[in-house]
């Protein structure tokens, strides 16, 4: 595995989540600029959660209707963003790759690489050199755990 790839690819896909994390707060800021009804739901939906994390941490929660509640609420957010003309899932977070999330690495405990990290690495070190095809046949022949062992070397375990 080439390190420096590696490292190239995971601030791209650093500077990636930035891109969506910016993309998702324009989208809340338009909401509430341009939406107020569908702000105020996105409010209501909010505070049913977090009032009811308050009420469970003082004893008093009523929980038994919580999930029918939450899905009410995120079909009538959805109802009015597509009476609005957006697409139901405007609010959801932004990615590329919905398996990774955008971070290249999937699983919890033991971070394996995605197959758009792959591909992109294939992309990238095919586009190298000369030597691009000796790249992939090393990247061919890689296993897991030569990418496992990159994350671990730099410290980075977290899916974020």
């Amino acid at each position: 595995m080439r390190e420096d790839l590696l490292n190239e690819l995971d601030a791209e896909y650093a500077a990636q989540r930035n891109r969506n994390e910016q993309e998702e707060a324009d989208r809340r800021e338009r909401i509430r600029r341009e939406f107020p009804e569908i702000s105020r739901m996105m409010a209501e939906r909010e505070n049913l959660i977090f009032g009811t994390i308050h009420r469970m941490l003082d004893g008093n929660a009523d929980t038994d209707r919580l999930e029918e509640r939450m899905k009410a609420a995120n079909d009538e957010i959805a109802a009015a963003l597509k009476a609005n003309g957006l697409p139901e899932d405007y609010l959801e977070p932004v990615c590329r790759c919905a398996i990774c999330r955008d971070t290249g690495y999937t699983g919890e405990l033991i971070k394996e690489p995605c197959e758009c990290l792959l591909k992109a690495y294939q992309e990238k070190s095919a586009s190298g050199s000369a030597s691009g095809k000796t790249r992939m046949k090393r990247l061919k022949n890689s296993t897991p755990e030569s990418f496992r062992r990159h994350r671990c070397s730099r410290g980075s375990h977290s899916a974020s």
